[in-house]
């Protein structure tokens, strides 16, 4: 089996661990056999896999392809946002073990590109539909608490007010001290005491500031669900006074880093361990130029996204479709409201702590495995060097999506987090991941895409023009060295144009004075230049 990213195929680790067995050699040297050539695909291919529906919980992809059925809609938007349905259902409550000191939350970051007219709020309506009825739920049940919590506060606030105006009217120093001992006492349990707040899952348009004060109310989790772009450009400084990026509880969110929230006139509040969750869908205009706006890539925030550009149905939907079976939309939002009902472990600070949810033995050799089979293609001149940023947080996505997929599926069980996740599931979570690596790199190629087009055209011209069949990155420094700085920024275009399949890398020199050059061939089917993308 090979999963096709590019024009290169990749082995893929379900190969490399099927069953967690290690491959083994039998003590023949291989012999060297010159390797075919694929067609080299364009810069920005059209032509990506569709979402592996059969990788999902059952009741979930089942509702998954009726919705999309029944909207007329790429199943791929509905398959993304139910990744992060799951994780905003599960965020903050459990986090899963890939290896001990290597631990990752369920909160997943998910983007989905479609033109406009292809119906993404009522994909979102739909897939949100459990999650809302569950906060109308938990609020009504959680009232009583809050207008007891309230009426508590009030008393003891007017009392302390009281208290405070006697102590200072005493005229007997020992008196005044003793009123306002009790004075302070009464002072430390109204500053102690907490009004629990209305529960909210789901937020979309607001400030960093909002979001900071929300995920401090809401034991560290909130969900941003938005079937617009709004939330790129409240990222790039919308709200700000100078109009300067803020992407610290976005960075933060994903990554469970400690977060800080400063109040006026109070001490600030830590949220230890942020779950943050984004679920979105825009138009293919708002992913263009994402890579050029501050910080955006160079901080992280775009490789902490999963990627998905389906094709549109535009132009072939049915009049009529089919309705989603009533079984089918019951056991969807039985099995979302299931993960949502996982209780969340909080001691008596109000700090949650997290249960471990490990994966069993076979699982783990096949994550380990994975990550042997990924790390080499992350360099520079690598098959993924081009989006190494985004493919080296690969390894922790699949495993939050495997976690995701096994607590879908063990909701209903007592204690699913003591339940290892098996071999099958990350084989599941994997069958994702090579699904969302040609979209990555279709998404990061849109992203200000006319630099990476000309300065890798300017370099197959020059293939071109000298009808070469290899060469070396020193020849191609030296032809070219008027357009660059330095031969290392010619990495990424390099890079670019092997995952492509123009170019591959072949083998160095053995011998000669000096580092050798590294030595490129040439794909003989690349064609004309203006067919490139």
């Amino acid at each position: 089996m090979t999963m096709q990213v590019g024009a290169c195929e990749m082995t893929t680790a379900e190969e490399m661990a099927l069953g967690c067995e290690a491959a083994q050699t039998d003590g023949v040297e291989p012999v060297d056999q010159p390797q075919a050539w694929d067609e080299p695909i364009p810069f920005f291919d059209s032509n990506l896999p569709g979402f592996p529906v059969d990788a999902l919980p059952e009741s979930i992809g089942k509702y998954v392809s009726a919705l999309a059925t029944s909207t007329q809609t790429p199943v791929d938007l509905a398959a993304m946002l139910s990744l992060a349905v799951m994780g905003a259902a599960c965020a903050k409550k459990i986090v899963v073990e890939i290896k001990p000191g290597f631990v990752e939350p369920l909160n997943l970051y998910t983007i989905t590109a479609l033109p406009s007219g292809n119906r993404k709020s009522a994909v979102f309506k739909a897939m949100l539909e459990p999650i809302e009825a569950f906060e109308k739920a938990e609020t009504k049940g959680i009232a009583p608490e809050i207008a007891r919590g309230t009426t508590r506060y009030k008393v003891l606030e007017k009392s302390l007010v009281k208290a405070q105006e006697i102590a200072a009217k005493a005229s007997d120093p020992a008196k005044r001290a003793s009123l306002t001992a009790a004075a302070e006492d009464m002072a430390v349990e109204l500053d102690s005491l907490r009004i629990p707040a209305y529960p909210q899952f789901l937020a979309d348009d607001c400030s960093p500031e909002s979001l900071a004060s929300l995920l401090s109310t809401q034991h560290g989790r909130m969900a941003l669900m938005s079937a617009e772009g709004d939330l790129f450009e409240i990222m790039g400084g919308r709200y700000s006074a100078n109009k300067s990026p803020n992407l610290n509880v976005f960075l933060k969110g994903h990554s469970g880093d400690e977060l800080r929230v400063n109040r006026i006139g109070r001490p600030p509040e830590y949220i230890h361990d942020p779950a943050l969750t984004i679920g979105l869908a825009v138009q293919p205009e708002v992913i263009e130029g994402l890579a050029g706006k501050p910080g955006f890539r160079g901080k992280g925030l775009l490789a902490r996204f999963l990627y998905s550009l389906p094709e549109s149905r535009l132009g072939h939907r049915r009049a009529d479709p089919p309705t989603i079976p009533g079984m089918t939309l019951a056991a969807y939002n039985q099995a979302i409201t299931n993960l949502l009902a996982l209780p969340m472990s909080v001691d008596s600070s109000g700090d949650v702590s997290a249960y471990v949810l490990r994966l069993d033995d076979c699982a783990r050799e096949t994550v380990l495995a994975f990550m042997e089979f990924l790390e080499p293609k992350l360099e520079p001149l690598g098959e993924l060097g081009f989006i190494s940023d985004w493919a080296g947080k690969l390894t922790g996505a699949i495993a939050r999506i495997a976690a995701l997929i096994h607590l879908a599926e063990t909701a209903d069980r007592d204690k699913p987090w003591d339940i290892p996740v098996a071999d099958q599931i990350l084989h599941r979570a994997i069958k994702i991941g090579e699904y969302l690596i040609p979209h990555a790199i279709a998404a990061f190629g849109t992203m200000g895409a006319d630099p990476v087009v000309e300065a890798t055209k300017r370099i197959l011209s020059w293939i071109k023009r000298e009808g070469l069949a290899t060469f070396t990155k020193r020849e191609a420094w030296q032809a070219l060295r008027g357009r660059y700085s330095t031969a290392a920024d010619m990495d990424p275009h390099l890079a670019f144009l092997v995952t492509q399949g123009y170019i591959r890398e072949g083998q160095r020199p053995a011998a000669g004075p000096g580092r050798p050059s590294r030595v490129f061939e040439v794909n003989p089917n690349f064609g004309d230049i203006g067919d490139i993308g």
